[in-house]
């Protein structure tokens, strides 16, 4: 992609780094507030990596919003209840998802493995043409008087009205400009999806577990009965150094049969000898400890997504993050053009929108740092590798003297999120949405 390309031209639009579910959230968002944006993606095709998310009851609301929520609910199971147990299998907590206070906006919860394809898939869908760029990495942004400069790995400028970094963990930008630094947790994850023969699952559960410093789920994802086949998610999380080598994927499965050894938790033993090796991801686990009420970056560029406040994955809740910041982006530009008197994205001074930018990041920041703390507390309970202090804390909560703090009353309470206003549901610009995007050499 060129800075003089003659299909899309960028100066008075939104510049969206990374074409992942976060970054094509936001697109859309803005194009139904009618701002019109452009996604660079350096991948030439459309990212799936992570195999899966969970999806709960806030990131349907952002779905929904998006307008895409109802594509995607009939492909997916309907998880009914949560489980954890301890490596015997000895239940910890285990209960309905109905018996979970229900959010302000709708009456029960709603908690879903999404395939991580399927949602820019359905995103892409609602997109103007020429939105999304592929093979065009973007290398650098930088503030302007008038809004952002982003150079391309070709050497092109391309100059817009602001920047959104969604590129993810490991974003270089957000690494030079965000305010709060990316924090190695000590953990490594392990995931995977894999097809298995199965009888028809009656009541879908996500079942977890935790001892030894080691946690594990296996999540049903989809059921075909015909087949009697079911593809089925799980995940196996552990302590590591930051220089840790687990060698090549044979001996990383060693390393998880090793960690698991003995387990008696659902299918995960058959789960994870099913899986090819190549269809399994080892991630480090990081965090992007934002504070409340402080803002991000400065001048015309801000984020979402993990590319600014990056959670650890204990409570499913970074793929949901990254939605709903996408919806509240857009809400607080279309705010920010109404209280300048109803006037077009393209008229809206640039300090009246990089407050609005620094407005979304520091609103933004209470939701996304309770939601981080709560993660990292979740993570913590099975953190107990003292065996002499694991056996103490076991006997407490066997004798009744000490209460699981997991409970249905409080364990989706971080769910509750309704949009503080509402997306527009007017054309935004002049073209029809595609069903495909184009290549940046295009």
């Amino acid at each position: 992609m060129s800075a003089d390309s003659s299909t899309t031209t960028s100066a008075d639009r939104v510049i969206i780094i990374g074409g992942g579910f976060g970054g094509l959230a936001t697109a859309v968002a803005l194009h139904k507030v009618g701002v019109p944006s452009i996604v660079l993606e350096k991948s030439r095709h459309a990212r799936s990596e992570g195999f899966s998310i969970g999806v709960f009851t806030n990131g349907w609301r952002a779905l929904d919003e998006l307008g895409v929520g109802d594509d995607l609910r009939s492909e997916f199971l309907r998880m009914e209840r949560y489980e954890l147990c301890e490596p015997s299998g000895h239940v910890l907590a285990s209960f309905p998802f109905s018996d979970c206070p229900p959010p302000s906006h709708r009456p029960d919860h709603e908690m879903r493995v999404v395939m991580r394809e399927a949602i820019p898939r359905v995103l892409t869908q609602k997109l103007p043409h020429g939105t999304i760029h592929f093979d065009a990495g973007a290398v650098d942004v930088t503030a302007t008087s008038t809004g952002a400069e982003v150079t391309l790995e070709d050497g092109h400028k391309l100059h817009c009205r602001f920047v959104v970094l969604a590129d993810g963990v490991h974003s270089k930008t957000a690494a030079k400009l965000h305010k709060v630094k990316l924090e190695y947790m000590h953990i490594v994850g392990w995931r995977a999806i894999v097809e298995m023969d199965s009888e028809e699952i009656e009541h879908p559960t996500a079942r977890l577990a935790q001892g030894n410093g080691v946690r594990i789920g296996c999540i049903p994802v989809q059921y075909d009965a015909a087949r009697k086949n079911a593809l089925w998610y799980w995940f196996i999380a552990c302590g590591a150094r930051p220089d840790e080598d687990f060698g090549d994927m044979a001996q990383q499965k060693e390393t998880m049969r090793q960690l698991v050894k003995g387990w008696t938790v659902g299918n995960l033993q058959q789960l994870l000898e099913a899986t090819p090796l190549d269809q399994i991801k080892l991630s480090k686990i990081y965090q992007r400890q934002v504070e409340s009420g402080k803002p991000w970056f400065d001048g015309c560029i801000t984020g979402v997504g993990d590319a600014c406040h990056a959670t650890t994955p204990f409570l499913g809740q970074g793929g949901a993050m990254a939605l709903e910041s996408g919806v509240e982006l857009a809400i607080f530009l279309k705010e920010a053009m109404r209280a300048a008197g109803g006037v077009p994205f393209a008229d809206l001074p640039p300090e009246a929108l990089c407050a609005a930018l620094r407005k979304y990041e520091t609103v933004r920041s209470e939701r996304v740092a309770f939601v981080i703390n709560k993660s990292r507390y979740i993570g913590s309970l099975s953190d107990k590798r003292n065996p002499l202090l694991r056996t103490v804390y076991q006997w407490l909560l066997k004798a009744g003297l000490v209460k699981f703090p997991i409970q249905p009353a409080t364990f989706l309470d971080h769910t509750n999120w309704e949009p503080s206003g509402t997306l527009s549901t007017g054309p935004a610009t002049s073209e029809q949405p595609a069903k495909d995007a184009q290549h940046a050499e295009e």
